[in-house]
């Protein structure tokens, strides 16, 4: 199982949005995200078994 890969059309692309009101808003002004590069044999314990940790550039990351 992967991420699918999208044209730059599809992800350009106009989206439809769905019918009806919205029952809620979202704003991105008040988030912070913050990562931490992590040895992935030192994240392996904290991880149950059936999990796959993704890596990016040779590193599992941490997120909040």
């Amino acid at each position: 199982m992967g991420i699918k890969q999208l044209t730059d059309l599809e992800r350009l692309a106009i989206r439809e949005r769905p019918g009806g009101r919205p029952i809620m808003h979202q704003d991105w002004g008040k988030l912070l995200f913050m990562h931490w590069r992590m040895d992935e044999k030192a994240l392996r314990p904290l991880i149950p078994e059936r999990l796959t940790i993704d890596t990016y550039d040779g590193s599992a990351w941490i997120a909040i």
